[in-house]
C-alpha cells in the first residue's frame, strides 16, 4: 500500500484481508498503539521489527500480506521490500489516488488528528512516490 493520510489505505486492506482466510493486514501503526500508543523512536523501531517479523512468518506459512502504512519515505519501505525480495515472493503495489483535497476532507468528517499542512507536505513531498505504480 502507499498513500497519504487518510487516503482509504484502511479500509482497502482490511477489505483485502477479509476477503480470504490466507490473507493479513499488518500496520507498525497499530503495533505501536498496542505498545502503548506513546510514539518514541525505540517503540516505533520496536513496532516496525514486530511488522517485519510477523510478514516474513506469515509469506513462509503460504499467507499473502498487505502493509496497511502511508509507505512514502523510501526508507520505511526499502527494507520491507529487502526482506520480501529475499523470500521469492510475488510484490505488488497499490497506491491510493486520493487526492490531498480529499484526504483533507475526510479528515474533517473523521476528525483525526491529522493538520491539513501535513496532508499537503506529504502530498507535495512524495508526489513522484504517489504516481509510481509498480516497482
Amino acid at each position: 500500500m502507499r498513500g497519504l493520510p487518510l487516503s482509504g489505505k484502511t479500509d482497502f486492506a482490511t477489505r483485502w484481508a477479509n476477503e480470504d482466510q490466507d490473507r493479513l493486514r499488518l500496520s507498525w501503526s497499530d503495533m505501536l498503539t498496542m505498545f502503548g500508543g506513546k510514539y518514541t523512536k525505540h517503540r516505533r523501531g520496536m513496532a516496525y521489527e514486530a511488522t517485519i517479523h510477523t510478514m516474513k512468518v506469515a509469506l513462509r506459512q503460504g499467507f499473502s500480506v498487505v502493509i496497511d502504512e502511508e509507505n512514502l519515505n523510501p526508507k520505511d519501505y526499502d527494507l520491507l521490500l529487502k526482506h520480501a525480495e529475499s523470500m521469492d515472493v510475488v510484490i505488488q503495489w497499490h497506491t491510493m489516488e486520493a487526492t490531498a483535497q480529499q484526504c483533507k476532507e475526510r479528515n474533517a468528517v473523521l476528525g483525526y488528528p491529522i493538520q491539513d499542512a501535513d496532508i499537503d507536505r506529504k502530498a507535495e513531498r512524495y508526489d513522484d512516490y504517489l504516481t509510481l505504480k509498480t516497482l
